[in-house]
């Protein structure tokens, strides 16, 4: 089954924040998945950046059309 973990990332360079996108490539390395970073986003990924969520959906469905999600800010 494909996966994406797809990181909301605020754009801020704080320890914590770039921890948490460390911990999340780390989530889909263990899920022998992507990683891809929504950007800027907070908790509300899909209402901050819906094309990024809606692109790394069509991505996994192989109807994105070459479409990425950056896979790091």
């Amino acid at each position: 089954m494909p996966v994406t973990v797809l990181a909301a990332y605020d754009g801020s360079e704080t320890a914590g924040r770039l921890r948490w996108l460390e911990r999340q490539r780390g989530l889909a390395a263990e899920l022998g998945g992507r990683f891809a970073v929504a950007a800027p986003a907070g908790h509300l990924v899909m209402a901050d950046v819906p094309e990024s969520v809606a692109r790394a959906v069509l991505d996994l469905s192989g109807t994105g059309h070459g479409a990425t999600v950056a896979d790091r800010p």
